[in-house]
């Protein structure tokens, strides 16, 4: 008989326990859902954001938008779940969401780099195509322009000194 009871006594300490534990269980994954959801709407606008300022540029983010809206939708399915009571499907829409800006900004700095790359060679590639030509220019004007100042100068100040040297040798005449 003290059997039946010890058994009784253990099956009540154990419906107990479970009573006490199981809202403790609901409560952390309601805050875990949460906060979850949380983190993924503050990483939402973080990525809107930068998609906004990257959009000016030459950068194609077509592809990016998409995924970010695809996000959009899990953090709404994410909302939904939890309002819904279901916080383990809500936590996993939230983290999936969060995974996919993570990815989508990862995507993004790459293709800035990128293009600051590409901006980087062409500027360095106009530089020297400028110094190019700017040693083609003095080449053509020590050799061709130069000479040809030289000769037009020597004809003119010729002329002056041949004027020179005949005012002066009529001045010594007298």
């Amino acid at each position: 008989m003290k059997s039946k009871y010890r058994f009784f006594a253990v099956i009540v300490c154990c419906f107990s326990l479970l009573t006490v534990i199981a809202p403790t269980v609901t409560s952390q994954t309601q805050q875990t859902a949460l906060l979850t959801i949380q983190q993924a709407d503050t990483k939402l606008i973080e990525t809107v954001s930068l998609l906004e300022n990257v959009a000016k540029s030459s950068i194609n983010i077509r592809d990016l938008v998409i995924n970010t809206d695809y996000a959009r939708q899990l953090i709404v399915l994410a909302k939904v779940e939890y309002n819904d009571a279901n916080y383990t499907m809500a936590y996993d829409f939230a983290k999936n969401a969060t995974e996919e800006l993570d990815i989508v900004v990862d995507e993004l700095e790459l293709r800035i780099g990128k293009n600051q790359q590409n901006n980087t060679i062409l500027f360095s590639l106009l530089g020297v195509f400028s110094a190019l030509l700017l040693g083609v220019f003095i080449f053509f004007f020590i050799r061709k322009l130069y000479p040809w100042y030289l000769e037009k100068q020597n004809e003119e100040y010729g002329k002056l000194e041949i004027r020179y040297k005949e005012e002066t040798e009529g001045a010594n005449d007298e």
